[in-house]
């Protein structure tokens, strides 16, 4: 086990206990937090082996275990002497001097009175090289295991602080979910992919909203209520079609370094291969395992994703007077809108996607003024979509026809030919073209519905009467709720 991944393990538990009751509730959150260890792991070590600082020093012992021990000169052993002991004096380590010179000096007595030919005099040459060899090596690893300590725990000190920041918001969100009636593992099961702290923020902020205005909190309160009364029931296979993103191997791609292994491939070679080169000696030997395909390169790969569908059968239990079809919100961004209106609205249309989605319910959202902008959550909830979607706003003049023009023909397609539509806006504009009314008329008579929520108090100018089944007003300023009449029948 890589020393990285020890410490990944620590810091899970640690985590885990430190935040059990958000796992607890969010489940798919655990699973998140351990695939980001896992990478977070992973680039750790990538980071140890690309920036080790000792390379050359490794690269000069290489060198030096590749001579032949036992015709070693002097004037070589004393090169390598002190290539050692410079890596000791600059690494703060005690280089024991008077122990290397002395030897040195005895092995050059020895040298000189035998004139470079006594075989004694080789052999404890040979004995002092290894020894040499032995501790060079030595404080190598030493050094190595030093600075790979200081890396891992700074940068896990740095990734820490970013994860506890986002699970301390986390875990803020879900009490505020929790306390507006949503389940506080909703936005966590449904979200695909990882969530961002930027998306968190943003859902906190509109959760914040909420639960500070009573108003807002009994509108939602009788948009999610369940209808006790009993209803006939019926068992149903339903095929359900997901994607799921699966890694593949690239072979073309030379993104990350994921290994070592015996190639004669230059390009990719180890330092301590390319250092043969510089010495004659040992020229040779880079030659040799050239040719021979023996060169310590490093392995690379890459990954790419590709986007998978996948369907599956269940089998569930269906009210029949009960089951909902798909939902359509539009909201209004216009200029009129801005501020605590807008706000409001973002916020009514947030939890209703995510109660629609608890209820498997297809959701398309309308984001409006004098032109539109859409997202599609049918085919897949996303977090991150959704926040960010929420976060565009238009700011021009108010032109509801565009967005109405769209759901109507969006209910004529067989994902949404049963939706209810719902426009969140303060309905500062004109009527509607005889066109359109009649479009809808015809869509009522086929079950569709169609509710508005008016923000704000200036409605009673120009209100789409002739449109609407059923319509209540919020004032911001107040709180007050007017005109809530048979609205448990249609969400719930």
């Amino acid at each position: 086990m890589r020393k990285v991944d020890e410490h990944a393990t620590t810091m899970l538990a640690e985590i885990c206990n430190d935040y059990q009751g958000v796992f607890e509730q969010a489940p798919n959150l655990a699973l998140q937090v351990e695939e980001r260890l896992k990478n977070w792991a992973d680039k750790t070590n990538r980071h140890c082996l690309l920036e080790y600082p000792y390379y050359d020093a490794q690269n000069e012992l290489d060198v030096f275990n590749s001579l032949n021990f036992d015709s070693l000169t002097i004037r070589k052993y004393e090169l390598a002497l002190n290539k050692y002991k410079a890596l000791c004096l600059k690494s703060d380590v005690n280089y024991n001097q008077d122990f290397w010179d002395t030897d040195l000096v005895h092995l050059k007595n020895e040298a000189v009175a035998s004139k470079s030919k006594n075989v004694k005099a080789a052999s404890d040459l040979a004995t002092s090289a290894n020894l040499l060899a032995k501790e060079w090596q030595k404080l190598l690893c030493s050094l190595y295991e030093q600075w790979e300590l200081e890396q891992i725990l700074s940068l896990r000190e740095k990734f820490l602080k970013s994860l506890v920041k986002k699970l301390k918001l986390i875990d803020e969100m879900l009490t505020l979910l929790s306390n507006i009636g949503i389940e506080p593992g909703i936005l966590l099961d449904l979200s695909s992919g990882s969530l961002r702290l930027n998306n968190l923020a943003k859902v906190k902020s509109l959760m914040e909203r909420i639960h500070s205005d009573e108003g807002i909190k009994k509108l939602l309160d009788l948009l999610g209520r369940i209808n006790q009364v009993k209803k006939s029931e019926k068992i149903e296979t339903v095929t359900h079609s997901y994607i799921q993103k699966s890694p593949i191997i690239d072979i073309n791609s030379k993104e990350e370094i994921v290994g070592i292994k015996l190639s004669k491939d230059i390009e990719h070679a180890l330092p301590s291969e390319l250092a043969l080169l510089s010495d004659e000696d040992t020229s040779i030997l880079f030659d040799l395992k050239y040719v021979e395909s023996s060169l310590m390169c490093f392995e690379m790969s890459g990954q790419q994703f590709i986007d998978e569908e996948h369907e599956v059968e269940k089998e569930q239990t269906i009210d029949e007077d009960e089951q909902k079809g798909p939902l359509v919100i539009c909201i209004d961004t216009s200029g009129s809108m801005r501020g605590t209106p807008e706000t409001v609205a973002k916020a009514v249309a947030l939890v209703m996607s995510l109660k629609a989605q608890a209820k498997n319910r297809d959701c398309y959202i309308i984001n409006f003024s004098t032109s539109i902008n859409t997202l599609d959550l049918s085919k897949g909830f996303s977090l991150e979509k959704l926040t960010d979607f929420l976060s565009m706003s238009f700011y021009g003049g108010t032109d509801v026809g565009p967005a109405i023009r769209h759901a109507v023909n969006l209910m004529t397609e067989n994902t949404y030919n049963k939706a209810d539509l719902l426009i969140v806006s303060d309905f500062i504009m004109g009527g509607l073209p005889t066109s359109q009314i009649e479009a809808i008329s015809a869509l009522k008579l086929n079950g569709n519905k169609f509710f508005s929520l008016v923000v704000g108090n200036c409605y009673l100018s120009k209100r789409l009467r002739e449109v609407f089944d059923q319509e209540w007003i919020y004032n911001p300023h107040n709180g007050s709720i007017n005109e809530l009449v048979a609205i448990e029948s249609w969400l719930d």
